[in-house]
């Protein structure tokens, strides 16, 4: 008896997490939808729990948005926080932007955004 207690007690636990998973997908997609629609405010609102639980995509995303002040004021400080903490994932968008954003000398290194110094070599630019 107590086999098939186990048994359904885990089946709960395992539909409940797929059910998560599925619910904050649906918000990731909802989220990018609400930013091609130029509804910033929203889409922010959207992905910003997301980027928080660890959604690295979300993460990108709600740092490109305070990169730019899309649906949020322009924070360069937040922006690179959660590109980095993607790219720290593998996401290939936050880790080009990163490549992209990084100072090309090290004078321009000096003068920077103390993020730059931070970053691990795998995300600097290929010279």
């Amino acid at each position: 008896m107590s086999h098939s207690l186990f048994k359904l007690v885990l089946i709960a636990i395992m539909t409940f997490s797929l059910g998560a998973c599925a619910s904050d997908q649906t918000r990731l997609v909802q989220g990018k939808q609400d930013f091609i629609q130029e509804d910033y405010h929203q889409a922010f609102k959207t992905l910003q729990p997301l980027a928080v639980k660890g959604n690295p995509d979300a993460q990108y995303a709600v740092g490109y948005m305070y990169y730019y002040g899309y649906g949020t004021p322009q924070d360069n400080q937040l922006a690179f926080k959660w590109m980095q903490s993607a790219a720290a994932q593998g996401q290939r968008d936050a880790i080009q932007a990163l490549k992209m954003l990084q100072p090309n000398s090290a004078e321009e290194t000096e003068t920077a955004n103390p993020v730059f110094s931070s970053l691990p070599p795998d995300y600097r630019a290929q010279e």
